[in-house]
C-alpha cells in the first residue's frame, strides 16, 4: 500500500511527518492527547484522517482569532507546571515509617 493510501500511519511517523518531532517526541505528544491515536492490541496507531481533521479544525481556530499562536489557543497561557509528587510526598499522614520510630525513640533516651 503506497503512503498515499494508508488510513494510520506510526506514532513516530506522524511526529516527524506533521509536526517534526522525534520518535520520544511523538509518543509523548500521543500520551498528552496532542496527536490522536487507537489502540489495537499493544500497536498504536494514528489515524490520518483524524490527525489531518484535527489540523484542519487548528487552522480554522487561528484564522478566526486572528492567527495568534496555535499553543495558545489549544492549551492556554505558557506556565511552569509544579512537578508530579513523588512517592514519598504522596504518604497519608499518620503513623510514622519504622526507621522515624527507630529514630525517635533513641533520640529520646
Amino acid at each position: 500500500m503506497s503512503d498515499k493510501n494508508q488510513l494510520t500511519i506510526s506514532v513516530p511517523e506522524a511526529g516527524r511527518r506533521y509536526f517534526n518531532l522525534s520518535r520520544g517526541g511523538s509518543y509523548e505528544a500521543a500520551k498528552r492527547g496532542e496527536i490522536p491515536t487507537i489502540r489495537i492490541g499493544r500497536l498504536i496507531r494514528v489515524p490520518v484522517r483524524a490527525l489531518e481533521r484535527m489540523l484542519d479544525k487548528a487552522v480554522e481556530r487561528s484564522r478566526g482569532i486572528g492567527g495568534s499562536c496555535l499553543m495558545a489557543q489549544t492549551h492556554g497561557p505558557s506556565r511552569p507546571t509544579a512537578p508530579k509528587p513523588t512517592l514519598q510526598t504522596q504518604r497519608r499522614p499518620g503513623r510514622p515509617r519504622k526507621a522515624e520510630r527507630d529514630n525517635t525513640h533513641s533520640a529520646s533516651a
